[in-house]
């Protein structure tokens, strides 16, 4: 399931991935920047409501998926899924940035980072293995972690030293997404207090709310005119 999530964000990505390489060939770097933050605003409305919807509802999934299965195997499948996902959180606002490094041909140093990363993953989940017994959560835990510094503290700013710009061009973006996802987080549980998921028929009920709900207060924070202009473009097309 976190791969299928993983997949979807990759896809809402690409569609903005066109437009970004013709906006970069015609070489005005200002318009590419307006280009590339208003494609992470929109990728990130987009898939902040599976995101936070499985975060909020996926303990009550799992309960009806495999009701074979017992509470604590339930709980510990959620708590990985948890930490699988965690950095698809911060990753949904900066996905499109990625392209940037593609666009710019430099790919050198984040290819050294993520040599470096899974290096340190390695030992560190060898060395928590060894020494506690956080076993499967060692695992987990320790790839989301450095994931999401990779995503919090060099994506942004290695796209905005790419681009000879302030290397917090792009944070107000990931900031205001983060607050949305606080958001969307507290107006699902709240959603999910009131219809009590506890059947299949209330389950899909409360996810269709939430889902509406989620789409209508993403867009109210994350969506400037010109980004909804944008949307309703694509998909005319």
């Amino acid at each position: 399931l976190p791969v299928h999530l993983i997949t979807f964000i990759g896809i809402i990505a690409g569609v903005f991935y066109p437009s970004m390489t013709v906006s970069y060939a015609k070489g005005n770097t200002d318009d590419f920047v307006k280009e590339c933050i208003s494609s992470t605003r929109v990728c990130g409305c987009f898939c902040s409501v599976p995101i936070i919807g499985f975060i909020v509802f996926g303990k009550e999934f799992y309960q009806i998926w495999l009701p074979s299965m017992s509470q604590s195997d339930i709980t510990q499948i959620y708590i990985l899924t948890l930490l699988t996902i965690l950095p698809q959180f911060f990753s949904i606002y900066v996905y499109p940035l990625y392209q940037v490094n593609t666009l710019t041909c430099k790919l050198k140093i984040p290819s050294f980072v993520n040599i470096f990363l899974g290096v340190v993953n390695i030992i560190t989940v060898f060395l928590l293995l060894k020494f506690t017994n956080l076993g499967l959560y060692a695992i987990a835990g320790v790839s989301s972690l450095l994931l999401v510094l990779r995503i919090v503290l060099f994506v942004p700013m290695y796209a905005a030293h790419s681009l000879d710009r302030k290397l917090t061009t792009f944070y107000g973006t990931l900031a205001k997404g983060i607050f949305t996802n606080i958001v969307l987080i507290f107006a699902f549980l709240a959603i999910k207090k009131l219809i009590a998921p506890v059947s299949i028929i209330a389950f899909i009920s409360g996810i269709l709310v939430c889902g509406v709900a989620g789409y209508v207060i993403s867009v109210g924070i994350m969506f400037k005119k010109e980004d909804l202009e944008k949307v309703i473009k694509k998909i005319r097309k």
